[in-house]
């Protein structure tokens, strides 16, 4: 279990993943914002009938506002890899509040993007760098 702190309304935490560990980084990030934020409702949606493209999980807050979110984690430099449909779901669906959470390895945290962030790469594959998404890849 991963030691767990609060940082302006997001988990902090204080564990490794590495490449690959995607779905035990979206269970930690779930656990923790269950605990975080006990009057939300998550929805865990990855299953193969899903629209190409559509988040791992939709939010929803206390005063109902739904937030799709996607769950990532980088290889060993820092690079990100989308499927094709996730960017073009993203953009097609410009008016949902989308947010990328991307566990990027080399910095050993994670940050948080906007669907527009992930967009205006026009890549499927990025590079993070001390939270600032782009680079060369």
């Amino acid at each position: 279990m991963s030691k767990i702190t609060v940082e302006a309304d997001w988990p902090r935490i204080d564990a490794k993943y590495n490449p690959g560990d995607e779905q035990k980084f979206k269970s930690e990030m779930l656990r923790c914002k269950r605990l975080l934020h006990p009057g939300r409702t998550y929805f865990e949606v990855e299953n193969e009938e899903k629209e190409d493209g559509f988040p791992d999980t939709i939010e929803v807050w206390e005063n109902n506002r739904a937030v799709f979110v996607e769950y990532k984690v980088s290889d060993k430099n820092g690079i990100v890899t989308f499927e094709c449909g996730q960017p073009l779901f993203y953009k097609k669906h410009h008016k949902l509040l989308i947010r990328v959470i991307v566990w990027v390895v080399p910095d050993n945290t994670y940050y948080v993007f906007t669907a527009d962030d992930i967009v205006a790469q026009k890549k499927l594959k990025m590079q993070v760098v001390h939270g600032r998404i782009g680079g060369n890849t």
